[in-house]
């Protein structure tokens, strides 16, 4: 028995907090139940500014805590060739055209002065309005500053 505690207490402190990610097809269902704001954030595979939130920012146990607490947080990959739906209209990858290799969605969300850029931040309230949009690399520091200004 007291092997058992000992190895439940081990694995507790050794359990890491990650950020509740969800996807698209979830996030209708949330918000009805209860609305949060949204954090999206747009990648790509080869973007190493990307990586690196993904290394530092997102493991952060602040930003987790002050994420997961007051938004639903999603990662979307700009160069997916499936099909999104978000408030009820279709998104895809475009095949051709100024933004060819790149999802519409990450377009929509993602684009600033006719540039898409990566890694971006993207904030809305719970109503899906753009509240903030950051094509930067952000520290944790700069990140927690952010949601404490949201």
């Amino acid at each position: 028995m007291k092997f058992i505690t000992v190895i439940l207490l081990l694995v507790s402190v050794y359990a890491k907090a990650q950020i509740n990610w969800i996807s698209f097809d979830e996030l209708p269902e949330l918000m009805r139940k209860e609305p949060k704001k949204v954090f999206i954030f747009l990648e790509t595979d080869w973007c190493k500014f990307c990586k690196m939130m993904k290394l530092t920012t997102f493991e952060d146990t602040a930003v987790i805590n002050q994420l997961n607490k007051d938004y639903y947080c999603l990662r979307f990959n700009a160069e997916s060739k499936e099909e999104v739906t978000l408030l009820g209209k279709k998104y895809a990858y475009n095949t051709s055209g100024e933004y060819a290799g790149k999802h519409q969605l990450a377009v929509f969300l993602g684009k600033a002065n006719n540039q898409l850029q990566f890694p971006t931040s993207v904030f809305l309230d719970t109503q899906f309005q753009l509240h903030l949009r950051l094509s930067i690399y952000l520290s944790p520091k700069d990140f927690l500053e952010i949601l404490g200004n949201s």
